[in-house]
């Protein structure tokens, strides 16, 4: 027994010997492959890892809270349900400029400073001494103005005001639209017209700020922009910061850190020790800047006065655009009014090829004021003109009354 078991053990082992010389070469091309695509296709798993976290996508997602950071304040318009049953508690409601609104039973409330979640849990213990089962209901129809102030490095830093969203006219509509549609009016402008109008609905983000701010200059620094901003009650209140780079979003427009900007922020942009000349045409170029601005050049050009030029532009562009210095002249002053009141003055000697953002060649912004000045040549000739004019007059004088 053991003799057939020890014969059998054989011709098995003989028999993969046999197959693997057979298939020796199938065997190695198959690692070669297995390894090739095990250490240079590693996209292909992380595909796999993302269908598959598709696929687990949870439900909870759709109860996401989206309001958790906004905090209510005059200005803001509220639509109240009470009760589905009776309509009639049910109320919109513009928070006044005491912070308060006005409810059935409840009469004034002063509800500035919460989130829309901190609100709907205190009304709902307060309703329940007038409902058994109130099913309350809060929903923004309409926000205030957003507030904010931007500091730093920018070309116009201060206090500003957006408009919090176009989301009630739209509202309103969309309820007109379904109204004479249920109507039977299908009338093309109508739809046009809401269409246009939702088209324009919108939050204003961290990027509407600093365009309302007239743009970056070209040392601010992108890539650390600080946020600060209020906390809600629930999360203890007091004020909360963060820090955002918009830097990428200039090179891939990626926009997922240009985060909705909310009533009572602060933003920061600090100023680099480098000057990044290309950071400003890629400004332009996203609409965070203004494409064209206003300067002033004046003295000994051809063509003195306000001139337009592009946002990237430098004080030799501006001087070839007001049709480049004269022959003769004397050394450049240059005038800026800085963001703080006071002002920047410098006086060189003009240099065609001096590097674009230098101290000789900066880079413009609005309001700048070039002077290409007179020298020597320029002073004598002028004196010269003012000490003969009277004479010339004298004389030209003489000889029209020895005509006559």
């Amino acid at each position: 027994m053991i003799k057939v078991k020890y014969l059998i053990k054989k011709y098995i082992l003989n028999f993969y010997l046999i197959l693997i010389k057979k298939n020796f070469l199938n065997i190695l091309i198959g690692l070669f492959i297995f390894n090739f695509f095990g250490t240079n296709c590693s996209f292909l798993k992380a595909e796999d890892d993302f269908s598959s976290k598709q696929y687990n996508l949870s439900v909870d997602y759709l109860d996401k809270k989206n309001d958790t950071e906004y905090i209510l304040g005059p200005g803001d318009i509220l639509q109240i349900n009470i009760s589905r049953q009776l309509s009639d508690l049910n109320k919109t409601q513009m928070i006044n400029g005491d912070g308060e609104i006005i409810l059935p039973k409840l009469k004034s409330i002063y509800v500035a400073g919460l989130t829309l979640r901190e609100l709907n849990k205190l009304l709902d213990i307060k309703l329940r001494d007038y409902f058994k089962y109130p099913e309350l209901e809060i929903y923004i129809v309409g926000y205030r103005n957003v507030n904010f102030s931007i500091i730093g490095e920018i070309e116009r830093p201060g206090l500003y005001s957006l408009r919090g969203s176009q989301q009630e006219n739209v509202l309103a509509s969309k309820k007109n639209f379904e109204e004479d549609f249920i109507e039977g009016s299908r009338s093309s402008g109508l739809i046009n017209d809401f269409s246009k109008q939702f088209k324009n609905a919108y939050f204003p983000t961290v990027l509407d700020g600093i365009r309302e701010a007239g743009g970056i200059t070209s040392r601010s620094d992108l890539s650390n922009i600080e946020i600060i901003r209020k906390n809600s009650i629930s999360k203890g209140g007091g004020l909360i910061k963060t820090s955002l780079n918009l830097l990428a979003m200039l090179d891939t427009g990626n926009a997922s850190e240009n985060i909705r900007l909310l009533d009572g922020d602060i933003i920061k942009i600090k100023k680099s020790d480098d000057i990044f000349p290309e950071q400003l045409a890629k400004a332009v170029r996203s609409n965070i800047n203004p494409r064209f601005i206003k300067v002033f050049v004046i003295g000994r050009v051809v063509d003195p006065g306000p001139i337009t030029v592009s946002r990237s532009s430098s004080l030799n562009d501006a001087i070839l655009l007001a049709g480049g210095a004269k022959v003769i002249k004397g050394p450049i002053k240059f005038v800026r009014y800085r963001s703080d009141g006071t002002i920047e003055s410098r006086k060189f000697t003009y240099n065609r090829k001096s590097k674009r953002g230098s101290y000789k060649n900066p880079l413009l912004k609005t309001g700048d004021i070039i002077s290409v000045n007179r020298n020597i040549v320029n002073v004598a000739t002028e004196l010269l003109e003012e000490v003969t004019k009277p004479f010339i007059g004298v004389y030209a004088a003489k000889e029209v009354f020895e005509k006559f």
